[in-house]
């Protein structure tokens, strides 16, 4: 009688061991989605605030170069912030204007076009929890918005990364499908699945759980006063601050 209490004592102390394992997992995949999709709606509100700056000042694409070097030094224990990854900022807002009809404020900004079908609110969530370096591929490989959107369901629903994505572009895996990118039914990854895992060990959204730690020390506070003083003397305006 010892031995069977023991034992089952043994299989419940283990039960509850996974439960607990299981919960913690939940956890840390919902909250690296969470993040991943703070990261991608700052992404896009800082590719609109270089574009609206762009047009109101009339500065050239030579600003880009410049952000970077200013973000790189003072804010040093961040990345993410290279020439080419801010020109890919730009051009993923350009790509997804309408998103300010959805987006949160302080992001959302008046917008001017209609470039993106609806549904709408399906479309955020797409853009929203899709990797960074998935966008990255799909902005530069396929033109098609729709066939974009598209390639970010399919990603979502087959848990593909990267080099997965970049397979099914290459052998025009829509063509096989024979649909069209009209209807989401979107889905989040489960816990258990590859594109979960794959997002805890996301290079971009570790880099911007850093960032947003570095931003409420004192320190952060200080680097984007200098960044602000110095963009501004760089074109010629007194800075604000």
């Amino acid at each position: 009688m010892a031995l069977k209490h023991k034992a089952d004592g043994v299989a419940l102390y283990s039960s509850l061991l996974n439960d607990i394992k299981k919960r913690v997992r939940q956890a840390q995949v919902r909250a690296t989605f969470a993040a991943n999709s703070e990261m991608i709606a700052m992404y896009w509100d800082i590719g609109r605030m270089i574009h609206f700056r762009q047009l109101e000042e009339g500065w050239s694409a030579s600003v880009i170069p410049k952000l970077s070097r200013d973000l790189n030094n003072d804010l040093a224990e961040t990345k993410g912030f290279s020439t080419r990854n801010l020109a890919r900022m730009l051009a993923f807002y350009r790509a997804y204007e309408d998103l300010d009809i959805i987006m949160p404020q302080p992001v959302a900004q008046s917008g001017k076009g209609s470039k993106m079908p609806r549904p709408v609110a399906k479309i955020k969530d797409l853009l929203l929890n899709i990797q960074w370096g998935h966008h990255a591929l799909l902005m530069e490989k396929v033109k098609d918005i729709n066939l974009r959107f598209w390639y970010m369901e399919q990603s979502i629903q087959n848990s593909w990364n990267r080099d997965d994505l970049g397979l099914m572009i290459k052998s025009a895996a829509h063509e096989r499908q024979g649909k069209a990118a009209t209807n989401f039914n979107l889905t989040l990854p489960a816990v258990e699945s590859e594109m979960a895992k794959q997002s805890l060990k996301d290079p971009y959204i570790l880099i911007f759980s850093r960032c947003v730690k570095l931003s409420t020390s004192a320190s952060s506070k200080q680097a984007s006063l200098r960044i602000s003083k110095n963009f501004c003397l760089s074109s010629g305006q007194d800075s604000p601050l």
